[in-house]
């Protein structure tokens, strides 16, 4: 149902306009948006990392999402998830921390957010930031890879050479290494000998114009190790998009372009517009950011290049052709128009027929205009008021309503956003003094509205200028949400003193271009992934025989053991599927047990599958890693440590207790504990059962929970969503199991986690074992032997029966499992001087992160007071506030307050 609206805009040729009434959307439009804030950009590993998260959905940025579960991890630079949280949400609000510590190596670091949900949209709504992490103490380690230089052969080819260390990852390599090259479009692979030195050197040649190698090294052991190399800072690359995606012969063609250097960042370039004789057509220039916009009357009859003086030949030029013009086509053009937009359609062939054009935001559809050419020219207006603010997307269609041309534009409306004041209670305070903040949010008309905020204060000396880089609420959700890939600096395009940013907002778009657009995808038609209001366990109960077959109508029975025991009861569905929505649990996954019955209550053994929760695939952006050294990056980094020492300075020494050391002791040598020495070797750790009986605790769940609780220097327990946990002997590479000297066979693994201690007589590590190859085609009978890893090592189970995973008790028709379950909050911890602590009275503050509050309800009337304590630290301090409504309204705000040296 459509209705025409009762105004009138400017026009050339005869056409009407339809609101429409009944909104259809893209499938992105039920997608949801997520967006964390962070407490910053750079830490050493002595620091948390604090967030904020705020799920919406994707169309209206309303809080009435149906996830009540966010998936949120920290992922090091190989690709490794090192730490996962699963956040509760409420109203699609929620909170978070990591706690980084000497573990962590420095480096770069993914955080990714995403819903089960979203996981519908492959990676379109996933949340991705980066983090800088550094060693709070200067690293002084040999570095694997070094000595890296770059060698010219003759003109115009050149070798890349570098010392190879793989003894520093891995002391127990000793055969050829495995070195991998990855150029900017090519990648390559080598096996490099050992030299006489003991180290591998590196001589291979770069292909012409790399820019960029990231060199990754693979140990015997399979440890990994990449580092990424430029190779010529001067590279530049410039692309051009035309406004509707080709230059037409014979029109007006608008071209935007964007300047990349080595490190695929923005730079500044300028130069000319040639022919193919060399005759100059058009000068241009970029914005800071490398892009920018310049028109041409495109002729078929020629070609054309961007010319642009050498970065490392003085004297020289280097040209860029731009792309080929087409013999027929049509533009779609947007420009503002005062308080309207602006729509040009253009076609070089079609002369009087009927166009439409179909304006969207957010996957919605706004506006439908209906017209004819008349001279190949359709104009019309829309009031920009009358639609949402952020990326409009037009779409030009023919007279089957198949498009013809397309084109962004963003639609920038700052009265929509939500007003945010901020007072503090004195002009100026001093060191350790108490600052009142009050807030006060208002919509349009200064009507108080019902918010949420956030407060975040910093010292805007040591961290102001890594704040100006980093996205906040208005550019995440109005912006880099809607497209595809990173967007450079993004608070610059909504910088109110930037009088160019709606000049550089277009030229932004027109380079992203509409493949980058989230919501141009079309019908997505199968549901792989449901909603996760809640904590919750879901699987499948088959015969223990067959996988194929399933059970409908078992009875489960599940009690699970978090802070108060809860139990529950579920009868599978026709297809022996089942799903548990669990009550909220906080802290480490805790222990399930699932009792399985017939229809008649008899308890009987099934085989529960459960459900396994896909991680999305990740992507490391390895441009992040190479960029030159950061000075504001570094600088923080390094105020960071000074604070940490001078910290540590002003602690007393109380002691220091040493870790409890695992030594290998006379064991006796059973008929089961030969046969494994004799098959695998000696062991390097024996731990007795009697130990491990007697750390085992009332909330112990089996083995596995005993050893990662208590030996995690020796053994690592990886703990799969789905409850599943896998065991690996540290720094002993890929890890497998045998009980009493049989192999447990790779489906027998989830059985091992739940082993009663009081069934166990030891645990042996044997690191590094001899006949591997054998025993991991034993477990793995359908691996393909040139995938086999080559070393590894065995956890051995000594049990009292003596007769394998088999031998081991197991209660008939009951699953033990470990689920993962929310992660705790905590409150940001500063130092109350009301309250002074005589221990640490006279120890500095040096804190740059002063404040932070990220869930802050407003009062009835829109206001909020916090207060908090400044630290030893002069200068200005500089607050920030960010806020959202159910309905989607947004707002930010910054103000700045001095501190001086003086005490209150």
């Amino acid at each position: 149902m459509k209705k025409v609206l009762l105004f009138l805009l400017l026009f050339q040729g005869p056409w009407s306009l339809f609101s429409q009434d009944q909104k259809t959307s893209l499938p992105s439009s039920s997608a949801e948006k997520i967006y964390l804030q962070l407490d910053g950009g750079v830490y050493t590993t002595d620091q948390t990392v604090w967030f904020k998260a705020i799920v919406v959905n994707a169309s209206y940025h309303e809080s009435s999402v149906d996830s009540g579960v966010l998936h949120v991890e920290l992922i090091d630079e190989k690709g490794q998830i090192t730490e996962k949280k699963l956040v509760k949400l409420t109203n699609g609000l929620g909170q978070g921390f990591f706690e980084l510590n000497q573990t962590y190596e420095a480096g770069l670091y993914l955080v990714r957010a995403y819903t089960e949900w979203n996981k519908n949209f492959g990676d379109d709504f996933v949340f991705n930031t980066y983090i800088d992490v550094f060693s709070n103490t200067i690293d002084k380690k040999e570095a694997p890879i070094s000595d890296i230089s770059l060698i010219e052969m003759q003109k115009g080819e050149f070798i890349l050479k570098a010392t190879l260390k793989p003894h520093l990852l891995d002391e127990k390599h000793r055969n050829k290494l495995n070195v991998y090259l990855a150029f900017d479009k090519q990648k390559d692979s080598l096996v490099i000998k050992k030299s006489k030195d003991n180290t591998y050197q590196l001589l291979h040649s770069v292909p012409f114009n790399a820019s960029f190698v990231k060199l990754t090294l693979v140990t015997d052991n399979l440890i990994r190790h990449s580092q990424t190399v430029v190779l010529n800072d001067k590279y530049l690359d410039i692309q051009f998009y035309p406004e509707s995606g080709r230059m037409v012969h014979g029109l007006t063609n608008k071209i935007a372009f964007k300047a990349l250097d080595y490190s695929g960042k923005g730079t500044y370039v300028a130069g000319d517009v040639v022919d193919e004789n060399d005759s100059i057509v058009k000068t241009f220039g970029s914005n800071p950011k490398g892009m920018g916009t310049f028109l041409i009357q495109a002729n078929k009859n020629k070609a054309y290049y961007a010319r642009i003086p050498s970065h490392s030949n003085q004297g020289l030029f280097q040209k860029y052709p731009l792309p080929k013009v087409v013999d027929k086509g049509s533009i779609l053009s947007i420009t503002k128009a005062g308080k309207n937009i602006r729509i040009k359609a253009f076609s070089n062939y079609k002369e009087t027929d009927s166009v439409f054009i179909r304006v969207s935001c957010r996957g919605i559809d706004h506006y439908l205009i209906e017209g004819t050419f008349k001279d190949r020219l359709l104009i019309a207006q829309l009031p920009a008021n009358e639609l949402p603010e952020g990326i409009l997307a037009f779409s030009m269609l023919d007279q089957n309503k198949m498009p013809t041309a397309e084109r962004l534009y963003f639609n920038e409306l700052p009265r929509n956003r939500l007003r945010i004041e901020l007072s503090t209670d004195k002009e100026s305070y001093g060191h350790r003094e108490k600052t009142e903040l009050k807030a006060q949010v208002f919509g349009q008309d200064r009507q108080a509205v019902d918010a949420n905020l956030s407060i975040l204060v910093i010292n805007r000396d040591q961290l102001g200028e890594l704040q100006n880089r980093r996205v906040n609420i208005l550019s995440y959700f109005l912006l880099d949400s809607e497209l595809k890939g990173p967007i450079e600096d993004p608070r610059y395009y909504f910088n109110s003193e930037n009088r160019e940013r709606v000049n550089d907002l277009d030229a932004l778009l027109l380079t992203q271009g509409w493949r980058k657009y989230n919501y141009s995808e079309g019908h997505r038609d199968t549901i792989m992934y449901q909603t996760e209001p809640t904590l919750q366990l879901g699987g499948t109960v088959n015969a223990n025989y067959s996988k194929k077959k399933q059970f409908g109508g078992v009875n489960l029975s599940m009690m699970t053991f978090g802070e108060t025991p809860s139990f529950y009861n579920q009868v599978t569905d026709s297809l022996g599927r089942f799903k548990f929505q669990l009550q909220d649990e906080f802290g480490p996954p805790i222990k399930a047990l699932i009792q399985s019955a017939n229809k008649s209550g008899k308890k009987r053994s099934y085989a529960i599958t459960l459900d396994a929760t896909e991680t999305p695939d990740i992507v490391i952006d390895s441009r992040k890693s190479i960029e030159k050294l950061d000075s504001v990056v570094h600088l923080i980094a390094e105020k960071h440590r000074e604070r940490r020492t001078i910290e540590d300075s002003y602690k007393p020494d109380y002691g220091v207790t040493a870790l409890a050391e695992v030594i290998v002791e006379g064991q006796k040598l059973t008929p089961q504990r030969k046969k494994v020495i004799d098959e695998y070797g000696e062991p390097d750790i024996v731990i007795p059962g009697t130990e491990i009986r007697d750390k085992e605790k009332k909330w112990s769940y089996g083995l596995y929970s005993v050893l990662l609780f208590n030996y995690p220097n020796e053994i690592s327990i990886e703990q799969f969503p789905d409850g599943f946990m896998l065991a690996h002997i540290n720094g002993g590479g890929t890890t497998l199991v045998v009980i009493d000297g049989i192999p447990v066979l790779d489906f027998q693994y989830p059985l091992i986690p739940h082993i009663s201690p009081s069934e166990v007589k030891s645990v042996e590590l044997i690191k590094y074992i001899k006949n591997f190859v054998k025993l991991y085609t034993t477990v793995f009978s359908d691996y393909a032997i040139e995938s086999i890893p080559k070393l590894g090592s065995v956890i051995a189970i000594f049990t009292h029966a003596g007769k394998g995973i088999s031998g081991v008790h197991k209660a008939k028709g009951l699953s033990q499992n470990l689920i993962p379950v929310f992660s705790p909050t905590r409150q940001f911890n500063a130092p109350n001087y009301n309250k002074p602590n005589t221990s640490t009275a006279f120890q500095p503050d040096l804190r740059s992160l002063i404040h932070w509050e990220p869930i802050a309800e407003v009062n009835s009337d829109g206001s909020f007071v916090t207060s908090f304590y400044n630290a030893d630290t002069s200068g200005k301090m500089l607050v920030i506030v960010e806020a959202i409504t159910e309905n989607g309204e947004i707002g930010y705000t910054e103000m700045v307050y001095p501190v001086k040296n003086e005490r209150p």
